[in-house]
C-alpha cells in the first residue's frame, strides 16, 4: 500500500510517528518496550547517517522513513543488535525455571 506524498511528508515532520509504526514489526514485547525506549538514540544514528553524507560531499538524500525500513528489515541493525545483546539483557531468565529434580535412590 502505497503513501501518499502528503502522508511521507508528515512523517517526515513528525518522526516519532514514523518511528512507532514500525513498532509492530518487534517479534516479542520484550523487544517492543526495548525498541520503544530507544528513539532517541535511533534518531541520533540516522543524523549521523545525514551528517556523513553532508562530509562526504554528497546530499543529504536519506528520508528517516527509509532509514527505519532498513533498520527494522529481518537483516537490519535492529535484528543484529538484538542478536547481540546477551539472553539475560533480551529479558530470559533461566533462573525463574525450577530447579532440576533431584533424585535420592
Amino acid at each position: 500500500m502505497p503513501i501518499s506524498d502528503i502522508w511521507r511528508e508528515a512523517l517526515e515532520e513528525l518522526p516519532e510517528a514514523a518511528y512507532f509504526a514500525y513498532q509492530p514489526q518487534a517479534r516479542t514485547p520484550r523487544q517492543k518496550r526495548d525498541f520503544q525506549g530507544q528513539f532517541a538514540e535511533i534518531q541520533n544514528r540516522y543524523r549521523g547517517l545525514l551528517g556523513r553524507q553532508i562530509m562526504g560531499g554528497g546530499t543529504p538524500t536519506l528520508r528517516f522513513e527509509d532509514f527505519l525500513a532498513n533498520w527494522f528489515s529481518p537483516g537490519g541493525g535492529a535484528a543484529q543488535e538484538w542478536a547481540g545483546l546477551t539472553p539475560r539483557e533480551r529479558g530470559l531468565d533461566f533462573n525463574r525455571f525450577a530447579p532440576a529434580a533431584r533424585w535420592f535412590v
